[in-house]
């Protein structure tokens, strides 16, 4: 062989650029690579499943407050409002003049309570405290003046000479001071005498009947005075008691009638309590119905509580008439103000529990607008109980993601997509190291 053809081109290309130069060290350096990246690169490890978006939260609820048809509404989906605007409004069934009427009867019976209030202090006192006697709307006055002509009927009607009308002392009385003064000249001639019988003891000093008839003579003039002070003490004692009689006659009358104004009085007040009673009792009655009626008036129109977007809950086009109590629609925040939505999605009990909070969530909207919108977020919540669907039971998921300017001008809440939960992330060696050791168990 010719040593020189080792040194020609020709042959070096044939040696080098044959089959095994040009395809298998490409192929060793391919997998060279791709084993140094399957030990690198990591893969996501992620649950997918079906997502849409959802308020951060609910400002406010809108309930039916009336049973009556509806007359007007400006409730729509996703409409913006402000706080007190027209939502919605019933049919009225109460007109002016019935909450008029109940106005009128409770300051009727407000009055009639304050007569009754008067009527009853003037009873206990005695005093008559109405203070125009002219205007009686409901006859109290009457009453209180009709309790006061009882009672004077009632009262002891004494006279002077009444204690003694039974009594037989103050007759004979006069009698006896006509006998003193015939007994007092009998006793007062004995001492006339006297003169005689001095002269003639003057005289005649052992004279002893004249002596014994100065001595009879003074026994006699006391013996008057003795009776006449009696019979004038007994006098005293006569009138004294007679006069303690007639005292204590007046006092049992004067007692008596006491007891009948008291118990008279007692029972004029016992109806008053009882009236007082009823006309309380109506009064709280006209008041709760006074109050039922404001509120209906004021249920007859729905407005706003706040700031925010309508999501409604219940179609309005096809009913005129709500139950009271139902949920119509909800006041949802404006996303164009908090640039914040909630992604909201269901996870089977398989991969519940892979699921962690703080984990990255993206939502993939396909052709909005013509252009698709990535959402992430960060998962917040997890509910701890499942919730019974179509698909079996699952739990819910919640994750809050931020929106863009651009996006919020566009996104509507409702929205579905795709939802990928990122719940680990692993080399791509191990990741299929584990899937082909998981099939082959």
């Amino acid at each position: 062989m010719n040593p020189n053809l080792f040194q020609s081109a020709e042959f070096y290309r044939r040696r080098y650029q044959n089959f095994a130069t040009l395809l298998i060290y490409p192929l060793l350096l391919l997998v060279s690579f791709l084993v140094i990246f399957s030990l690198i690169a990591k893969k996501e490890i992620s649950v997918s499943t079906i997502g849409e978006i959802t308020p951060t939260s609910v400002i406010a609820s809108i309930q039916s407050t009336s049973d009556n048809p509806l007359s007007s509404h400006q409730l729509k989906e996703n409409k913006v409002v402000k706080k007190d605007d027209f939502l919605l409004s019933y049919s009225e069934t109460m007109d002016e003049s019935q909450k008029t009427a109940l106005e009128t009867q409770l300051a009727s019976a407000k009055r009639q309570k304050i007569g009754l209030e008067t009527l009853k202090a003037s009873l206990k006192q005695g005093v008559n405290f109405f203070i125009d006697d002219g205007i009686d709307e409901f006859g109290y006055l009457n009453t209180y003046q009709s309790f006061m002509l009882k009672v004077k009927e009632l009262e002891p009607k004494v006279t002077p000479s009444q204690p003694y009308a039974n009594q037989p002392y103050p007759n004979q009385i006069p009698q006896q001071d006509a006998e003193i003064p015939s007994q007092e000249p009998q006793v007062s001639s004995t001492p006339n005498n006297q003169p005689d019988i001095t002269t003639g003891v003057q005289g005649q000093v052992p004279q002893t009947p004249s002596v014994q008839s100065l001595q009879t003579a003074m026994s006699t003039t006391s013996s008057a005075k003795i009776t006449l002070l009696t019979l004038t003490t007994n006098r005293s004692v006569k009138s004294n008691a007679s006069t303690e009689d007639g005292l204590m006659l007046t006092d049992n009358a004067s007692s008596n009638s006491q007891s009948q104004i008291d118990i008279l009085r007692t029972e004029y007040i016992q109806k008053t309590d009882d009236q007082l009673t009823t006309i309380t009792n109506q009064m709280a009655e006209l008041e709760g119905k006074l109050q039922q009626a404001d509120v209906q008036v004021q249920n007859n129109t729905i407005k706003a509580p706040q700031d925010g977007m309508v999501h409604l809950l219940k179609s309005l086009s096809k009913t005129s008439i709500i139950p009271k109590g139902t949920e119509i629609a909800q006041i949802l925040p404006d996303m164009n103000q908090t640039k914040k939505v909630m992604i909201t999605y269901y996870v089977n009990s398989n991969d519940i529990a892979t699921i962690k909070r703080g984990q990255s969530v993206r939502l993939r909207l396909d052709k909005i607008s013509n252009q698709d919108v990535v959402l992430l977020g960060k998962v917040k919540a997890i509910d701890a109980s499942s919730t019974e669907t179509k698909e079996g039971n699952l739990f819910k998921v919640k994750a809050q993601a931020k929106i863009s300017e651009a996006d919020s001008r566009i996104l509507k809440y409702g929205m579905q997509g795709r939802v990928t939960s990122i719940i680990g992330k692993k080399t791509f060696f191990n990741y299929y190291k584990d899937k082909i050791l998981n099939d082959m168990r």
